[in-house]
């Protein structure tokens, strides 16, 4: 771990903490939304479209 990229990951998640916090941001529904998304991929043939993809651009999730 790149101690550059260790303190950007977190910053990341101090400012998720706040939010979360403030009642204006669920960070337990995205970890959980994001994860599901990543386990679907790593389960499939690679696509021009991965559920990563469609997680980060507010598009439907493939699902089993």
């Amino acid at each position: 771990m790149l101690p550059v990229r260790l303190w950007d990951i977190y910053q990341r998640g101090q400012s998720m903490h706040e939010l979360k916090d403030k009642g204006t941001f669920n960070v337990e529904e995205v970890y959980e939304e994001g994860n599901d998304a990543g386990l679907y991929d790593s389960c499939e043939p690679l696509h021009y479209e991965t559920n990563l993809h469609k997680y980060l651009t507010g598009k439907p999730l493939n699902s089993y």
